[in-house]
């Protein structure tokens, strides 16, 4: 367990230095273009990047909950059945799937027509 939780570590140290040289690229290309497009990938960066340094500062540097990762027993009673009825919540991942169209049409960009094709191009 303490293996797992090195690597963790050490994983979460690496996506936040790729994060930060993501978000300077996305950002300058912000500052040329202006696109709303460089500005969501801007965006999400900072977002995933706030997520994995609260990560970095949890695995490394906040010794109680590092302290609980490691011994499982530390962890206090009524954490442990809150993460127990946060497990036994239903998750429905095929209702999401179910609501996807089956298929394109034949020719999405005619509007599902097929294009009328002299008989030299079939």
């Amino acid at each position: 367990m303490p293996v797992l939780i090195d690597a963790m570590r050490v994983l979460s140290a690496l996506n936040v230095a790729l994060l930060v040289g993501l978000g300077y690229v996305w950002g300058r290309n912000f500052y040329r273009f202006r696109s709303k497009h460089t500005l969501g990938l801007l965006v999400f960066a900072v977002l995933l990047l706030a997520e994995n340094a609260l990560s970095v500062y949890f695995f490394v540097f906040e010794n109680t909950l590092s302290a609980w990762i490691l011994d499982p027993t530390a962890v206090p009673p009524p954490a442990q059945q809150a993460m127990f009825g946060w497990e036994r919540l239903p998750v429905r991942p095929h209702a999401v799937v179910r609501s996807i169209p089956d298929g394109l049409p034949t020719d999405h960009m005619n509007g599902g027509r097929r294009s009328a094709r002299s008989g030299s191009e079939r």
